[in-house]
């Protein structure tokens, strides 16, 4: 379990730095793929899971699972499922 929150907390602490001249808010149960491009300006809440590309401006809910392409300026509810957008 300890092995599990130090992984975890590495991972946080390196989305943290990657994305910190962005602008980009989100909490620790927040998952960000490593590959994820990000616009800017972007909150992501709790539990929610991110992969791809994120435009400015763009706001994901908790518990919501988004793959692919979000344009800029969009709000995705919470509890969204996998979720492909342009």
């Amino acid at each position: 379990i300890m092995e599990n929150i130090v992984k975890d907390l590495a991972r946080y602490c390196i989305t943290k730095y990657k994305f910190r001249k962005a602008n980009v808010s989100f909490p620790f149960s927040c998952k960000i793929n490593p590959y994820t491009l990000l616009g800017g300006q972007n909150i992501f809440h709790k539990r929610s899971y991110i992969a791809g590309e994120i435009g400015y401006g763009s706001y994901v809910g908790q518990d919501s699972v988004i793959t692919g392409k979000v344009g800029k300026f969009c709000s995705i509810g919470s509890n969204v499922g996998s979720v492909r957008c342009v």
